[in-house]
């Protein structure tokens, strides 16, 4: 059943009041909960890596990065076209707009702000565009309630015949939308290798190709847009310059030098807003160079090994411990897991940590269960012994 679409500026401050509660809640029992205290680390593991200097606290943060993600997916889609765009004001180079009904364009764009924004305001500006989504499955009613009597065109980037399929609806004369960050959760080591590389905040991030590749081939040229939030329900839609495709460049190069603008133009709207964007909870995944897991100093124990460690340690470079309130965690930086401890393991981790621990003490102070399963996770790892300090 479809929900009631929301039509008036009175029922979207309800929603919008309603919604600010419903994350308020959340924060208040967020510790108590495994799977959204995951979410919390992961969030907060981004935070601390590419803007460590953020005013906002972690909680805070990831509060408002919930409330940006619930607002974008869930009441936005409800809103009625009209009051949608009742928000929005362009700015930016909108002199592409002269060209509409003679020029085709690349409308790429980002799950940033309010990406539902987007659409609707290039709909209202008269483009016609297919739009291209992650999978198959995902239809009009989907990106908006509204879509289906919109008779939105759907493309999908899983399908094996996706790239004729854009290829063909420029030809016709159509534009298209693509959210140019759109990746799967976890891009597999094989895959990455057709990825191209593109700098944002200090890091290497993992870009797919597809977009430029096709504005290359066709001679189409590619809009950048962001849309943001400026507070009090107020949107701005920010239009960069056509990136017109260069023959006389190798495709490579093109390829490379547009999703660097598309997503420069990203960057600078991140370091003011980072919590407008979706990605943040599995941007690890999307690392060039994903973050580095330690790499045990030797083997976990093995009965039959001839040389057992004699010391062992709490792995920081890969773990990290978090304590809140009566609740402890384990947080997993490969996996991006979080794993609910004792008070006592947490006290021990953090004990060990500081100074590594005996085999043959931590065979007596950790039951075998939990032993074998500290040491199969490389949640210890084998530490040299503690420096004897000398007495006079």
């Amino acid at each position: 059943m479809a929900t009631t679409l929301i039509t008036t500026p009175d029922e979207y401050h309800q929603a919008t009041s309603a919604l600010r509660a419903t994350v308020g809640q959340m924060g208040e029992t967020l510790e108590q909960d495994v799977k959204s205290m995951t979410e919390f680390l992961r969030y907060r593991a981004a935070k601390r890596q590419f803007f460590p200097h953020h005013p906002d606290d972690d909680r805070t943060f990831y509060l408002e990065s919930q409330y940006n993600i619930q607002l974008s997916a869930q009441l936005e889609h409800r809103m009625d076209r009209a009051l949608l765009l009742s928000q929005a004001t362009a700015e930016g180079d909108t002199a592409f707009v002269q060209q509409q009904g003679r020029q085709a364009y690349i409308f790429c764009t980002f799950h940033f702000g309010s990406y539902q924004m987007v659409g609707a305001m290039l709909r209202q500006l008269g483009f016609d565009f297919s739009v291209l989504t992650l999978r198959e499955g995902i239809t009009a009613d989907m990106l908006h309630q509204a879509g289906a009597s919109e008779q939105i065109d759907v493309l999908h980037a899983d399908s094996p015949s996706v790239m004729l399929e854009m290829h063909n609806v420029l030809q016709s004369g159509k534009s298209l939308m693509a959210f140019i960050d759109g990746n799967p959760e976890v891009i597999s080591e094989a895959d990455r290798k057709s990825y191209a590389h593109v700098d944002i905040l200090g890091h290497q991030l993992l870009a797919k190709k597809g977009i430029p590749s096709l504005s290359y081939a066709t001679g189409v040229p590619i809009v950048p847009i962001v849309s943001y939030r400026t507070g009090h329900g107020e949107v701005r839609v920010t239009f960069g310059p056509p990136i017109w495709p260069n023959r006389a460049q190798p495709r490579a190069t093109y390829v490379q030098q547009a999703l660097q603008t598309c997503y420069g133009l990203l960057e600078h709207y991140l370091l003011a807003r980072p919590e407008q964007w979706l990605y943040w909870r599995m941007i690890h995944n999307y690392l060039a160079q994903p973050a580095k897991a330690a790499t045990p100093a030797a083997a976990p124990h093995d009965p039959a090994a001839p040389s057992p460690p004699s010391h062992y340690t709490f792995n920081q470079e890969r773990y990290e411990l978090y304590q809140a309130g009566a609740h402890s965690y384990l947080y997993d930086r490969r996996t991006q897991e979080a794993f609910a401890i004792s008070g006592n393991l947490l006290a021990y981790l953090r004990h060990i940590g500081r100074t590594p621990d005996k085999a043959e003490a931590v065979a007596v102070r950790v039951n075998p269960a939990l032993r074998q399963e500290l040491l199969g996770k490389h949640i210890l790892h084998a530490a040299h012994p503690p420096l004897a300090v000398a007495t006079p």
